[in-house]
């Protein structure tokens, strides 16, 4: 079985168990005429014709229900997803996620004081345990030759889409979107030149996961930045990785307040590129790479190259 490794607080990596990231899927939350409002927009919702890097046997086709609990001081989101794929592989019906938000203190954020809502929606995604995924995609690094530890030689090199572990196992639930190179070495120095700009490096988060090619298993996000720690109203939010040598690889998406789920690859994606072609000490080229990992939201398939030379 593949290590999972999650970034402590020191920067230390420590071995972190199957299972214990969980998250609801929610799309969108509004209100109309005082009433809680869900825009039911699949997960993997296609814009472009995605090239899957899964066997169609990871595959997982449902329904998807979502009951959102609004109370004065929080708002809790259950998210079960209901597939005969999921009990034919592993006998078991649905993988169910929880999630709780802690609402602000002055409750100004468009929610009722009061509501409970339950939707269902069409569930489509990739889904498989850890060792399942290790098997196929140790596999396919083997088939590609070498791994480089200069990931952007090849872009089978970085990861390219970033995971929730959930229910023992591994859910695709979108695409990276940046890629580049530091010549310190340290992610940070992709990140810090962000935090000049205004972002905060202090992020209230949902953990996801990437498979790191150069070192065969899955890691925690290394680095987050966001416009605002908590985006009560929505934000800009970016996830690195480390991969290979100087390379950082990484997902940036605009998302809502509750449950803080991407409405947006390309805003957020471009926003970061305008901020690096604005700094004399870093560059950016706006859809450099073709990763192919094209069917979520707006997100086309290409990925923004960063440079910093810090």
């Amino acid at each position: 079985m593949s290590k999972i490794t999650e970034e402590s607080s020191n920067g230390q990596k420590e071995q972190n168990d199957c299972g214990q990231t969980r998250r609801m899927v929610l799309q969108s939350i509004g209100t109309t005429a005082g009433m809680l409002a869900g825009l039911g927009v699949s997960t993997r919702e296609a814009n472009a014709n995605p090239v899957p890097d899964a066997p169609e046997s990871f595959r997982v086709q449902g329904t998807e229900i979502v009951t959102t609990h609004i109370k004065p001081d929080e708002v809790r989101v259950r998210r079960r997803c209901v597939s005969t794929d999921l009990k034919e592989r592993y006998g078991q019906q649905a993988i169910v996620s929880t999630e709780t938000h802690p609402r602000p203190e002055n409750q100004d954020d468009g929610l009722p004081k009061r509501n409970t809502r339950t939707i269902r929606r069409p569930w489509d995604t990739y889904y498989a345990k850890d060792d399942e995924w290790a098997e196929h995609l140790a596999k396919r690094d083997k088939e590609a030759s070498s791994i480089e530890t200069n990931a952007l030689d090849k872009p089978i090199d970085c990861p390219k889409w970033y995971y929730e572990n959930v229910d023992g196992g591994f859910e695709r639930k979108g695409p990276m979107n940046l890629a580049g190179l530091t010549q310190s070495k340290n992610v940070s120095a992709i990140t810090d030149i962000l935090v000049s700009q205004g972002w905060s490096d202090v992020v209230l988060q949902h953990n996801r996961f990437a498979w790191v090619p150069q070192r065969s298993q899955f890691e925690m996000q290394h680095k987050s930045v966001a416009t605002d720690p908590a985006r009560v109203d929505g934000g800009k939010h970016a996830k690195f990785w480390a991969t290979g040598n100087n390379y950082i690889t990484g997902t940036a998406h605009e998302d809502n307040w509750v449950p803080h789920e991407a409405v947006s690859y390309n805003s957020a994606e471009f926003q970061i590129v305008n901020i690096f072609n604005s700094r004399g000490i870093a560059n950016a080229i706006k859809n450099r790479y073709n990763f192919n990992n094209g069917g979520y939201l707006d997100h086309g398939g290409y990925v923004s190259h960063l440079y910093s030379s810090l």
